[in-house]
């Protein structure tokens, strides 16, 4: 009898250490998978940049919405480092004139910081600046429609 108890122990240590590799190599691949496609958010924002310092605005808003979303999907809506691709993707359409998408989006930036870096943090003076800077060019936008409609 005490020999079928210790076969029986042997048998559910030996599932357990099998469930626990199982496990193991579960986390392994999601995490595996889930740095593969930080990786692929970053070689994004690279991208992003190079299109952006050639002025191809149009061309990498797809770029800058694909990271935005990867970001969100495997770090959550509200993390900072959406908002930074948020802030990306503000940038390029306010270099494409397109000021309302821009604004939302840096807006949304902006809670975003706040909510978890502070008012002080240099990020948030940063997304200040891109609104500000936002909020100049839709000023200099109206004085030069009301211009045109004056001659």
């Amino acid at each position: 009898m005490i020999s079928h108890r210790i076969k029986v122990q042997e048998l559910w240590i030996s599932a357990l250490l099998l469930i626990t590799s199982v496990l193991l190599l579960w986390v392994s691949g999601a995490l595996a998978a889930e740095k593969s496609q930080i990786d692929q958010a970053e070689v994004l924002n690279k991208k992003i940049m190079v299109l952006y310092d050639k002025g191809a605005f149009a061309e990498a808003v797809p770029l800058a919405l694909q990271a935005l979303t990867l970001r969100e999907s495997m770090l959550g809506p509200k993390h900072p480092n959406v908002a930074v691709s948020l802030n990306n993707l503000g940038l390029l359409y306010a270099s494409l004139g397109d000021f309302s998408k821009a604004e939302k989006l840096y807006l949304r930036a902006l809670d975003i910081l706040q909510t978890h870096l502070g008012s002080n943090h240099p990020h948030v003076a940063a997304t200040l600046r891109n609104l500000e800077t936002l909020y100049e060019l839709i000023e200099e936008d109206k004085l030069d429609r009301e211009a045109i409609l004056m001659v």
